[in-house]
């Protein structure tokens, strides 16, 4: 399992510009330009429940009238309260999203090649937070191979190997035929020894029989073991591969455009 190290870095946004290459601002700067790859940024907008306004308290709103129908009016202090259904504060939630959606120009960002474009242009100064990752880091851990280790049929060695440093389905499939191979001697045995007398009879044993069955074992397993190898051919891998890509460009021309609304 390759470990993804995630790192966290800041750039400075000014006013008015909206613009900003993260590789040049901090790859180059805190990780001696290696190649970053961003994998997250910390641009939202506020959340609807910091601009909420108390649902509790009725002051400014249209609901004293309300109130004193109740006959609390009177017995009110400076400010009154009604408690609303949980669905009011839902719509009020919503409400305050749809209008940043529509009505304003809403937090967003674009990032091509580790340049970002953000929007609405900024109006005040802060940081601009984000998740990455080191390129080079990434690719060294996910290309580690642990020495002396046959972990798949693509990196067995042309010497011996250790049955302890075989993984678990190699080691399944020499179970299976080691124990047709002892059918097999089991079954030479009997054969050679074809009926053993007993009082007033004589049994007879099924070498020829246990023989065959393991034969047929062992074929089963060499044929599984030849598909298994031609499976993790390179031949077979470019294929897959390249089948791949061809289903990823059709899922692709099927998605639609984005619609930008500014």
């Amino acid at each position: 399992m390759v470990e993804l190290i995630l790192k966290k870095g800041a750039v400075p946004v000014g006013t008015g510009s909206q613009e900003y290459d993260l590789q040049a601002l901090w790859g180059d700067v805190s990780e001696s330009g290696e190649r970053i790859d961003v994998t997250k940024v910390y641009y939202e907008t506020t959340p609807a429940i910091n601009r909420f306004f108390d649902p509790y308290s009725v002051s400014g709103q249209g609901t004293m009238n309300l109130i004193d129908e109740f006959g609390f009016g009177s017995f009110s202090p400076a400010a009154q309260f009604i408690l609303m259904p949980i669905y009011e504060d839902m719509l009020r939630i919503q409400q305050i999203e749809f209008n940043d959606q529509f009505r304003k120009s809403a937090h967003s960002f674009n990032i091509v090649n580790n340049k970002i474009q953000i929007f609405p242009k900024p109006t005040t100064t802060y940081n601009l937070w984000f998740e990455y990752m080191v390129v080079k880091d990434f690719r060294e851990n996910n290309t580690i191979i642990t020495p002396n280790v046959v972990s798949d049929y693509s990196n067995i060695g042309y010497d011996f190997a250790k049955y302890s440093k075989i993984n678990d389905v190699g080691k399944q499939w020499i179970r299976k035929y080691t124990l047709a191979l002892a059918k097999e001697m089991l079954g030479a045995v009997r054969e050679k020894y074809n009926t053993v007398p007993i009082p007033g009879s004589e049994v007879s044993l099924d070498g020829a029989a246990l023989r065959a069955e393991a034969q047929s074992e062992k074929d089963a397993l060499i044929e599984q073991l030849r598909e298994n190898l031609n499976e993790v051919s390179k031949k077979t891998r470019m294929e897959n591969e390249a089948a791949m890509v061809d289903q990823k460009q059709t899922i692709i021309q099927k998605v639609p455009l984005n619609i930008y609304v500014g």
